[in-house]
């Protein structure tokens, strides 16, 4: 099983454990550093029988942080090849600012889901539990699928959408760990495997404290895109518990994912039980068809005559209602022309009326104006004598008097003559204004009855033209009247048709419910049968819907399981598991899943239940036995059934139930999920002096370097100057590298070939396009596919991972238990073509990931000494295969480099000491030539071939001199000859080849 990097509960470790077995299995805690009994007890139940294999060099928080540094970047519709500030400060046109699109189905994938694509970060680690894909996936299996072929499954069945989101996570999981279990294993000594290193414990507690310590210093930044990780649990259910090809793998590790596999085994009998009981009912049904076919004809004559009936009884409503708007109509006409012989009647006497009141007001207007011309000549007397009054007045001074004012005023008042015409003037005034009052009025007289006149004779007209639409209306009335009179004698008789059409279709659907009465009566025994039949066919079919709904709330116990550690709740971690077993464990039993999920109660019904559907069954058999009509030529279904159906559900299911119920129980109590629960929701920080403590002393048998100063090593590989530091991918080249890793993982295979050929150009602006990568259409494709068979090993890039360094003598079971990656194909020398290919390598590879991952570690004494792989920074990523692609049992190219930051060239020792011929095995011809050149370059030759020449001038220390060659010669040292002759037989033997 695999844990998750914690340790934190050993709060007062002192001195190395050791826990030692005996074949009886009889273990005995002498453990001075199991400072709790759970701890001691998590080690015996694991040594007694449980499995437990590998270890999660990253824990969950660390894995949400890469998967969300690759969202931010990736929802771009594109991604860098780089992370961290190289990434944010990159020049245009450099490595980092070039972009490589994702595929878009990917890509709708992961901004549609981001919460998915974080909760498959979280990968093997958690789904579809915490135990069965970390001693399956993590690993890879012995003779089974590697973790590749578990990822090719995935892939192959995720179409899109959060399915494909999750998978891509579950990408970076995998793609993180690569990097994050070289530079783990590669300090404690080896992989995390209790029944590997049964004797002792000393590693698995290495990797604890390990994990643990980075895994405080890993900032929570992944809830910018999801309050908590969603996976798509009906994907996981369908693809990682009952998919049949993943169950067979999880079959070789049976005693620990017995549970898993035993829900899929129920599911598939269940499943298969009810595929044939469906083809038997099919088989009884077809057969039952030819003996009810009268009884569906009687039905379907019923059926018509009742809609016969219906539409007759609408056509006899529809007849009626005709006839009475008939009537309706026939009466209206009736008064209208009783109204248009009225407007006849009585307009004609109103018209004479009318015209006598015009003569009387015609006259009336003659008499009047024959008075006006009088009116006129004595109103226009009467202004006459109202001017001459003016004037009088005028002759006086009043026009003097009034420009004046107050004073003119004065001084007319006291003038008689001034007097005497105003008062004349006064009268003649109003003597005008009664005659002109008297003319106004014959006037206004005179325009009354004009008035009445124009609108008796508008009476009139009106009248006239009433009497003539009336007249028009009597002619069009009493033509309708006559032909609706005639309609009505067809409408009657359509009503009387309709009447007769009703008794007849009441009298057929009566005969019709006579003999489907008959009928049924007569084919009751076989509507019985189907009626008892066919719901145990849909029990079938419910039960295994059900126990998929039960796998698909398994996996969201899962998931809130590992949602409790991330966010640190109160109350126990498992919760969520036993609440599922307390919902979900009675649809494994046939209990249909409203139930337990209406109460929400772990109720044993299955035995009533069972009872009941075995009777059910019985009477079946019992009905196919007295009905022989039911066995068709070469069909014996009674046979079939017992066979199928009966003895499966008695035998087979039940085995299968009772199996289910106890690997979930044994799941669900198994102590070792427990502890591993416990180790992770531990709250303690691990400090740099416990971290030291653990790794100072070894009292295994393993043979582990012992390094008191850990915690600073750890520190200058992570980037952490104090205690309280947070990782970063910019300092931490391990993390760096997932990132890195994890957004290649994304990509098709024609946008990692244009990153391929971008580098390569780069390094070599001669070199040519090239498709390193291939797609065949319909398959699943990812850099990762071919290339990594375990997950828990280190440098999965290679086929070979790197020895474990170890005090003293070679490495236990190293080669052949350290192939972690994939045997090469189509030439290359790994799976994992980006160091694979040769050309890669140097050019794309180097490029793309940071190294070398643990510096710190790499300057111990021991290992700059002794290991036979040892890495630097002009060497990141020693080899274990030699250029021509045969497997190195030591890489040593580093110590060729020795000096080199000082600028003194690639390879200085060869100026300062005599190498051996292995020093020069893992240099390529290329390499070799610029190895032999240096030498001469630190002399001050110059070269002629240009790429010598590009090469060299390129170097900061490189000096050309114009000494004579012979005299440049001389110079050379016995040593610097030496070396030479050992590069040139070098490339002899490599040219051979």
């Amino acid at each position: 099983m695999a844990f998750l990097a914690a340790i934190a509960h050993f709060d007062s470790i002192e001195k190395r454990s050791r826990v030692p077995t005996s074949r009886s299995g009889v273990v005995r805690c002498i453990n001075r550093r199991c400072a709790r009994a759970m701890t001691c007890f998590f080690l015996i139940s694991v040594l007694a029988g449980i499995p437990a294999q590998n270890s999660l060099a990253f824990s969950l928080d660390t894995h949400l942080y890469i998967a969300t540094k690759v969202l931010d970047d990736a929802l771009t519709g594109s991604i860098s090849v780089c992370a961290g500030e190289a990434l944010a400060s990159a020049k245009p046109g450099s490595q980092c600012a070039k972009r490589y699109p994702i595929p878009p189905t990917t890509l709708e994938a992961l901004k549609g889901n981001p919460n998915a694509y974080l909760a498959g970060a979280l990968g093997p680690d958690v789904f579809p539990d915490f135990i069965t894909s970390q001693v399956t996936i993590h690993p890879g299996l012995k003779d089974g699928w590697g973790t590749d072929d578990f990822l090719r499954h995935l892939l192959a069945n995720a179409g899109g959408g959060a399915d494909l989101a999750w998978v891509s996570g579950f990408l970076s999981h995998a793609s993180s760990d690569v990097f994050a279990h070289s530079w783990v294993n590669h300090y404690a000594g080896g992989i995390f495997d209790i029944a590997e290193h049964s004797d002792s414990n000393e590693i698995e507690v290495r990797h604890f404290v390990l994990e643990r310590y980075i895994a405080d210093r890993t900032p929570r930044i992944w809830s910018k895109y999801a309050a908590i990780p969603e996976a798509p649990n009906e994907f996981v259910a369908d693809q990682l518990m009952l998919a049949n090809p993943v169950s067979l793998q999880f079959k070789k590790v049976i005693k620990v994912t017995g549970h898993v596999v035993a829900i899929e085994v129920l599911h598939e009998n269940v499943q298969k039980v009810y595929e044939d009981a469906l083809a038997i009912s099919k088989t009884i049904n077809d057969i039952g068809l030819k003996k009810l076919q009268p009884l569906e004809i009687a039905k379907g004559n019923l059926k018509l005559a009742e809609e016969g009936l219906k539409l007759a009884g609408k056509g006899l409503e529809e007849s009626e209602n005709v006839l009475k708007h008939r009537d309706e109509l026939i009466e209206a006409a009736g008064r209208s022309l009783l109204d248009a012989a009225k407007i006849i009647d009585e307009n004609p006497g109103l018209i004479t009326g009318w015209r006598q009141q015009i003569e009387v007001a015609k006259n009336s207007i003659n008499l009047q104006e024959s008075g006006l011309e009088g009116l006129r000549d004595a109103a226009r007397a009467a202004k006459n004598l109202v001017d001459d009054a003016q004037r009088v007045l005028d002759a006086t001074g009043a026009t003097i008097c009034s420009k004046w004012g107050w004073l003119g005023d004065l001084l007319c008042s006291t003038n008689p003559a001034y007097r005497s015409a105003q008062t004349t003037l006064n009268i003649a005034r109003e003597a005008f204004n009664a005659k002109q009052n008297v003319l106004n009025e014959a006037l206004s007289v005179i325009d009354g009855f004009k008035k009445l006149i124009k609108d008796l004779e508008s009476k009139i007209v009106e009248a006239e033209q009433a009497i003539a639409n009336a007249r028009i209306a009597q002619r069009t009335v009493g033509l309708q009247l006559e032909a609706d009179r005639a309609q009505r004698k067809l409408d009657m008789e359509a009503v009387k048709f309709t009447r007769k059409r009703v008794e007849e279709a009441t009298k057929l659907a009566q005969q019709s419910q006579q003999d489907l009465d008959r009928l049924t009566k007569d084919l009751a025994p076989v509507v019985d049968l189907l009626a008892r039949y066919n719901p145990i066919v849909l029990f079938l079919q419910h039960w295994a819907a059900d126990i998929r709904r039960a796998s698909v709330a398994f996996s969201k116990s899962s998931q809130g399981v590992a949602v409790h550690l991330l966010t640190a709740e109160e109350g126990s971690a498992l919760d969520p598991y036993f609440k599922w077993y307390e919902c979900w464990s009675p649809v494994l039993g046939a209990v249909p899943s409203e139930v337990p999920q209406t109460v929400c109660t772990a109720k044993d019904i299955y035995t009533d239940l069972h009872d009941k559907l075995t009777t059910e069954i019985n009477q079946v058999v019992d009905s196919l036995g007295s009905l022989g009509w039911l066995i068709a030529p070469n069909i014996k279904v009674q046979q079939e059934f017992e066979k199928k159906v009966k003895k499966p559900l008695e035998k087979e299911v039940r085995k299968a139930v009772s199996r289910a119920g106890g690997e979930i129980a044994a799941f669900l109590y198994n102590p070792q999920l427990k502890v591993l629960i416990e180790l992770i929701t531990s709250k303690e920080r691990i400090s740099d002096a416990r971290l030291n403590d653990i790794y100072a002393r070894d009292e295994s048998k393993s043979r582990l370097l012992e390094i008191p100063d850990a915690a600073e090593r750890v520190r200058r590989d992570a980037g952490l100057v104090l205690e309280s530091d947070t990782i970063s991918e910019d300092r931490f080249a391990a993390l760096y590298d997932a990132i890195v890793l994890s957004k290649l993982a994304l990509l098709d295979a024609f946008a990692l070939n244009a990153v391929y050929n971008d580098l390569m150009v780069e390094a070599n602006p001669q070199a040519q396009p090239r498709k390193l990568f291939a797609e065949t259409p319909g398959q699943p494709f990812s850099i990762l596919l071919r290339a990594v068979s375990s997950i828990d090993g280190n440098h999965q890039w290679q086929a070979v991972g790197l020895p474990y360094p170890v005090s003293t003598g070679a490495v236990s079971g190293w080669p052949s238990k350290s192939r972690f990656g994939r045997s090469g194909y189509a030439g290359a020398q790994s799976g994992f073509l980006l160091w694979g290919d040769p050309n890669a390598r140097e050019a794309v590879f180097k490029r793309l990931f940071r190294g070398p991952l643990s510096p710190g570690m790499d300057a111990l004494p021991a290992i700059v000494a002794n290991y036979q792989f040892p890495s630097c920074e002009r060497y990141p990523f020693p080899s274990t295969t030699k250029p021509d692609g045969s497997e190195a049992t030591y890489d040593t190219t580093c110590r060729l480099m020795l000096g080199a930051v000082d600028n003194r060239g690639e390879y200085p020792v060869l100026s300062e000491r005599v190498i051996k011929s292995r020093d020069l095995a893992q240099l390529s011809p290329w390499a070799l030539r610029v190895a032999r050149n240096e030498i001469f370059a630190r002399h001050g030759y110059k070269f002629g071939p240009d790429e010598l020449v590009r090469h060299f001038s390129a170097q900061p220390w490189y000096a050309p001199s114009d000494i004579p060659i012979p005299e440049l010669v001389e110079n050379l040292t016995r040593t610097e000859w030496r070396n030479i002759s050992l590069i040139q037989q070098a490339e002899l033997r490599t040219k051979r080849r």
